[in-house]
């Protein structure tokens, strides 16, 4: 039987010849696929290739940026650490000075060598009583990774951990009693200056013996020791808080650990990864 000739333009497409053939046409659809396949190839892998260096360049500042939060949380942690052990020091020797208050002793707001809590900085402690230590850690970096678009935030599921870290920290309540610490002490500077002066004249507040000879006066102010009292509360509120943040610092330092290590256990070829 012979083959007929082709009829329609799809089919003469796909045919060498005049005469149409199956095996001409199924040659040609190789052919053009081939052909349509490695024209496809060309044309899209660079963009493959290109998009996968923007997911892995992504994916390595993730990384870089990670291990850098969790340095800074260590830095944290330590920090809050030292400032711990101070705030409880400093709490200690104003909780005596407070119980000692009305105790019949001349050297009663002056710390002597021999007493547990000396310290030479307060060895007089209502006369530094002026001083604060706030609190102030090093700075995080929150804000760079909040920078971060959405495909940077989907990386890893540290964000959330991150992102949780960053809104629900005990150090928004830290800052708050600083601040009514700083009010305590500015209510003493002023009770010093408006009562004191007028009453005691010049004041040689690192003076041993003003505390001495003014004794009776001092105990006998009881907006001093009321302020004494409300500063002492706050630093046992303030020891309460750097405990609870410490524990949530030590329990978002080991999440944040893991997923760090799991990011140094990755190995590449080039950009894929493989392990």
């Amino acid at each position: 039987m012979k083959n007929k000739p082709p009829t329609h333009w799809y089919v003469k497409l796909f045919t060498l010849g005049k005469k149409f053939t199956w095996g001409d046409l199924f040659d040609r659809i190789k052919k053009y696929f081939i052909e349509f396949l490695g024209i496809f190839i060309v044309i899209t892998f660079p963009f493959y290739v290109e998009s996968k260096g923007e997911e892995y360049e992504t994916r390595m500042t993730y990384a870089d940026l990670l291990k850098d939060i969790v340095q800074e949380l260590h830095a944290v942690q330590q920090y809050t650490d030292q400032y711990l052990i101070h705030n409880e020091q400093i709490k200690r020797i104003y909780r005596q000075q407070l119980r000692r208050w009305d105790v019949d002793q001349d050297r009663l707001f002056i710390l002597a060598p021999e007493d547990s809590l000396y310290d030479p900085k307060h060895a007089i402690p209502m006369a530094t009583y002026a001083e604060i230590t706030a609190f102030d850690e090093p700075q995080l970096l929150f804000t760079l990774f909040e920078q971060g678009d959405l495909d940077f935030k989907l990386v890893s599921k540290a964000t959330q951990i991150i992102e949780e870290l960053d809104q629900g920290r005990l150090i928004d309540q830290l800052l708050l009693l600083n601040q009514q610490e700083r009010l305590l002490v500015a209510d003493f500077k002023q009770r010093i200056k408006n009562q004191w002066t007028q009453d005691l004249g010049i004041l040689t507040l690192k003076d041993p013996s003003f505390w001495i000879k003014n004794r009776k006066y001092i105990q006998n102010d009881h907006y001093l020791r009321h302020n004494l009292s409300e500063r002492v509360t706050l630093w046992d509120t303030f020891g309460s808080l750097l405990e609870a943040y410490q524990n949530e610092l030590t329990l978002d330092i080991a999440r944040l650990d893991r997923i760090n290590h799991g990011f140094m256990k990755e190995r590449y070829f080039i950009y894929w990864r493989y392990k």
